[in-house]
């Protein structure tokens, strides 16, 4: 099911928004409870109105606008538009989970992902990717709140390796971090089925730093707004336009592919980190 664009940094999900809130306020924060009732009431967010809400939250229409506001929506009726389109992505968590055999169909696509993965595997787009980023004064990782577990923990690996990257996600959507980096600075978008990368796509056009992402879509849409591309499998999946899409590759093969790409810039630049650290002692 294809949805509505555009979407951007600070409001590619509403979903991501209101757990974001949820994870990082205290529970009797107004803010903890308008999101709290919309994730409960999030089959009927297309109807809700800000007056219902507010009175059943007991608060006023100004402090849900501040809060619509707080989320990245520039209103309720962008916020709900927002949230209506993406019930069709919350429905393939559901779908992706009903399989009478689940374990045995969790094996078989996991394995059929890693072997298309290293099938397709080149150690030389590795290291082009790990030299990106080594020789890039400032590296900007983007992903999508949902799928950030994964390039976390990149993240943290990599201060191993002396290399320090910030993160950022449609949930806290900064857009000064982007707009202040520079042609020798990287910005890194992770979207495996290539979604967040076109939802995100105007707001990185006046960039001036270098672009580069890593998917398994190949639609020349991408290709267009980025000038490097590093492909997960093999897999000849080509969508240009935002869809409800759920699997492995979304769970697990980001894991994956940066565990590879780890190990990649170990051996690349292990003599460097060893020689930096013995000059600094």
């Amino acid at each position: 099911m294809s949805t509505k664009e555009p979407y951007g940094v600070s409001h590619f999900s509403m979903l991501s928004s209101l757990l974001s809130v949820l994870n990082s306020n205290e529970e009797d924060h107004i803010n903890v409870v308008l999101a709290k009732y919309m994730l409960e009431h999030i089959r009927e967010i297309g109807s809700l109105s800000i007056y219902k809400i507010a009175d059943d939250c007991f608060t006023s229409r100004s402090s849900i606008q501040r809060f619509v506001q707080h989320l990245g929506f520039d209103s309720f009726t962008a916020l709900k538009e927002n949230g209506v389109e993406n019930l069709a992505h919350w429905d393939k968590f559901i779908e992706y989970a009903d399989h009478p055999d689940y374990p045995n169909f969790l094996s078989q696509s996991v394995s059929k992902m890693t072997e298309s993965i290293n099938a397709s595997y080149s150690k030389q787009s590795m290291e082009n990717l790990c030299e990106l980023i080594y020789n890039s004064k400032n590296v900007l990782l983007l992903i999508a709140e949902t799928s950030s577990s994964a390039i976390r923990e990149f993240q943290q690996g990599m201060i191993a390796f002396g290399k320090i990257m910030r993160l950022m996600t449609d949930s806290y959507g900064n857009m000064e971090l982007i707009t202040q980096l520079q042609p020798d600075d990287l910005i890194l978008v992770c979207s495996v089925t290539g979604n967040f990368a076109m939802g995100i796509s105007s707001d990185l056009k006046e960039t001036t730093a270098k672009k580069a992402l890593i998917t398994m879509n190949r639609t020349e849409r991408l290709t267009n707004d980025y000038s490097n591309i590093f492909y997960i499998g093999n897999e000849h999946v080509s969508r240009n336009t935002i869809q409800a899409v759920r699997g492995v590759y979304g769970r697990y093969g980001l894991t994956y592919y940066l565990d590879l790409l780890v190990n990649v810039y170990l051996e690349m630049y292990r003599n460097k980190n060893d020689q930096s650290s013995r000059r600094e002692n």
